[in-house]
């Protein structure tokens, strides 16, 4: 199978956007208030003991990490936006604004389900869900991205998006 030039170039946009956001989220973005309130608002769904961003059960601890905010779904948004040829700034702003409070309202549900998983069927399970669940994120994503991006733009043929 053979690359073209007008994919590689949607594949080096997509993996700079990618790579720059990760680095910055990694290493300038403090994201420890956003997990503590994800610790606190899960914890407190559930009534469980809370202590910074590690949720405490019967069955183990839940420890909501900087990976657990939703930042990484919605980092992968914008690399596909921000990779898409034919959307203007208008576009990219909306699907950015709709998809960024879209993302984190789906994030805080499967932060939810897992701990309900493993609250019922132990850590095993939830940890197993919780990579299930990733995945079930990246094609909510491609999507939403398919969906609005169709929409926005009239296009009816995919491959003139990139």
């Amino acid at each position: 199978m053979r690359i073209s030039i007008k994919e590689k170039i949607f594949l080096f946009k997509f993996f700079l956007v990618y790579f720059v956001g990760y680095l910055v989220l990694e290493f300038f973005l403090p994201t420890f208030f956003i997990q503590n309130w994800l610790a606190q608002f899960v914890g407190n769904f559930f009534g469980l003991v809370i202590s910074g961003n590690i949720i405490f059960t019967s069955m183990g601890l839940f420890v909501i990490t900087k990976d657990c905010t939703g930042f990484l779904s919605f980092l992968l948004l914008v690399s596909i936006v921000f990779s898409t040829k034919k959307l203007n700034h208008i576009h990219r702003f909306i699907q950015l604004f709709v998809g960024f409070f879209l993302l984190f309202g789906i994030n805080i549900i499967r932060i939810i389900f897992i701990v309900q998983l493993g609250l019922f069927f132990g850590m095993d399970v939830a940890n197993i869900v919780h990579s299930l669940t990733w995945f079930l994120m990246a094609a909510i994503i491609l999507f939403y991205w398919l969906f609005t991006t169709k929409k926005l733009t009239n296009v009816k043929n995919y491959s003139e998006l990139i």
